[in-house]
């Protein structure tokens, strides 16, 4: 075992068995300001040194540190008197294969936390990807009804003015005017979303950091053993294996050996004599708490196998359903893009034919709503095509 163990080449590797990743630029700049404001992120990372501690702890020779004891005794007399001196050294040692067993546990234990990072980290950019599709739509909307909202007002000053003029009765000038203030209230509700939407973005990442607005690229689907989520509980059952070995070779309190030396003296003047004593201790039966530690670990195996096989079965639904929804995404693209532009040629026709005295202007508002909603369609079926593929990434366990 190489004596230096860090984390971070844990990590490393566990990062290079992933897919890569579909973006760069500023999603990762996204990526990772929200990681520095996520507090299980943080937990994540500051393990770095609890696990080296346990690999340090992991590689010594002796189960305790060893411990020394110095005892004297002299009579009355003093410096001339009977003296005896005694040294004794007691080290508690490892069963055979212990060491290895902590060494494998340490490395299995960090290698469950990398497995986790990478699991929050997959876990904050999909948050990251709904946070910024709302805050894209939310701002479409706006637009759409800030268009909306100068057609509105146009519409109803030529009314107005053609009602001055004694061209049109008093009511179409009033049905303008509530189509225009509708018009006003739904640009300042639609402008409130994306107020909030925007404050929602901040707080994840900070108000300095702009959404991305490029679309993403379909990445090419990857097993599901190599997505982060179920990786991470991979990881866990490996831990709790090597736990369970660990607990195995220490099953019983550590051996000791104990080594004394002793020094007398009779009397002032007289000779000395030395003695030296060896001593081993080996418990013959098993801690009072092993029972019930290998029943925790048995338990939590179970769970683990049984999150596993559940975790491979929603990853392969998610995947299944995100593709489903990118085919539809992009089917329905091209719907809304024709039924937008013959929305467009309607307003347009109806405009010229309520210019005209041809058209009603009641009929000119219905015709003109139907447009603008065939107009949202069709932006809002671009953004959900990219919104699609976003998720399609994030089911397969691409980072942005």
């Amino acid at each position: 075992m190489h004596p230096v163990f860090s984390i971070r080449a844990l990590c490393l590797g566990l990062g290079l068995a992933l897919a890569g990743p579909a973006w760069a630029g500023p999603w990762s700049a996204a990526l990772e300001a929200a990681w520095r404001r996520d507090p299980q992120a943080l937990a994540l990372e500051a393990g770095d040194r609890l696990d080296l501690a346990r690999h340090d702890q992991a590689r010594r020779l002796l189960a305790e540190p060893p411990e020394l004891e110095a005892r004297q005794w002299r009579d009355r007399e003093g410096r001339g008197g009977a003296e005896e001196t005694e040294l004794d050294l007691s080290l508690s040692l490892r069963w055979p294969g212990e060491r290895r067993a902590a060494l494998s546990l340490a490395e299995a234990e960090a290698y469950a936390r990398a497995a986790q990072l990478q699991a929050r980290r997959l876990e904050l950019a999909g948050e990251l990807r709904e946070a910024a599709a709302e805050l894209l739509a939310a701002r479409a909307e706006e637009g759409l009804a800030v268009q909306r909202r100068a057609l509105a007002d146009a519409l109803a000053a030529d009314i107005a003015a053609q009602v001055k003029a004694g061209e049109k009765p008093e009511t179409e000038r009033m049905l303008a005017l509530g189509e225009a203030l509708a018009a006003r209230r739904a640009a300042l509700d639609a402008a409130s979303r994306r107020r909030r939407a925007e404050g929602e973005w901040a707080a994840r990442i900070g108000a300095e950091l702009a959404v991305p607005e490029a679309a993403e690229t379909p990445a090419e689907a990857a097993e599901a053993d190599a997505h982060p989520a179920w990786r991470a509980l991979a990881a866990e059952r490996q831990r709790l294996l090597a736990e369970r070995q660990a607990a195995q070779a220490d099953a019983r309190e550590a051996p000791s050996l104990a080594l004394g030396a002793r020094r007398e003296r009779a009397e002032a003047g007289g000779p000395s004599d030395t003695a030296l004593s060896l001593g081993f201790s080996i418990p013959l039966s098993e801690r009072v708490e092993q029972g019930s530690r290998r029943a925790e670990l048995d338990q939590g195996l179970a769970e683990v196998e049984a999150r596993l096989a559940q975790t491979r079965i929603r990853l392969q639904t998610e995947r299944h359903q995100a593709e489903s929804d990118l085919d539809t995404a992009r089917a329905l693209l091209p719907l809304a893009a024709e039924q937008a532009e013959l929305a467009r040629r309607q307003r347009a026709e109806a405009r010229r034919a309520l210019d005209l005295g041809e058209l009603s202007l009641l009929d000119y508002t219905r015709l003109d709503a139907q447009a603008a909603e065939a107009e949202r369609g069709a932006v809002l079926a671009r953004l959900a095509e990219a919104r699609a593929v976003a998720r399609l990434n994030q089911s397969y366990g691409i980072l942005p």
